[in-house]
């Protein structure tokens, strides 16, 4: 293969692994449950583990989402057993959301998941020198920026 058919070669293998792991976060899984959950339900679960007694405020600012996605979030894992909604201890107005032991269950278990993917990452990269990782990194950054300005480039026609 010539140096181009090369890059076009890897180029189109990193689409297939953006596609890959696009449909891998989009799965459910019960994470020892009984509720199928969601990315965006985990994110959530490992935030309010993280900081225990949050109110939406804060949950809001750790996740970079609106209060308001935050309260739905949080009604539908309420409403799944995963997690509490009460007011806090020190306001008559303020809630305070924590884990249920379900919740608590959900969170282990993705963290061992996620731990076994990370695990299988580094074996498929460990041949790797630091010095290749670090430039195909560096190269990947730079396919980010020119996706981003093709992106912007594409939305104003």
């Amino acid at each position: 293969m010539t140096k181009n058919e090369l890059i076009l070669d890897l180029f189109d293998n990193l689409q297939k692994t953006a596609a890959l792991y696009d449909g891998l976060i989009k799965q459910t899984d019960n994470y020892g449950t009984k509720a199928k959950l969601h990315s965006s339900e985990l994110n959530m679960i490992a935030a309010v583990a993280e900081y225990p007694d949050s109110n939406l405020n804060k949950l809001s600012e750790s996740l970079g989402i609106t209060k308001g996605a935050v309260s739905k979030m949080v009604k539908k894992l309420v409403q799944k057993g995963l997690v509490t909604k009460q007011f806090a201890a020190n306001s008559e107005n303020e809630v305070a959301v924590n884990l249920t032991e379900m919740g608590q269950v959900a969170q282990r278990n993705h963290k061992l998941y996620e731990k076994k993917l990370n695990d299988e990452i580094l074996t498929v990269y460990s041949s790797l020198t630091e010095k290749m990782l670090a430039e195909f990194s560096e190269k990947l950054l730079e396919n980010q920026q020119l996706l981003k300005h093709l992106a912007q480039e594409n939305s104003k026609s």
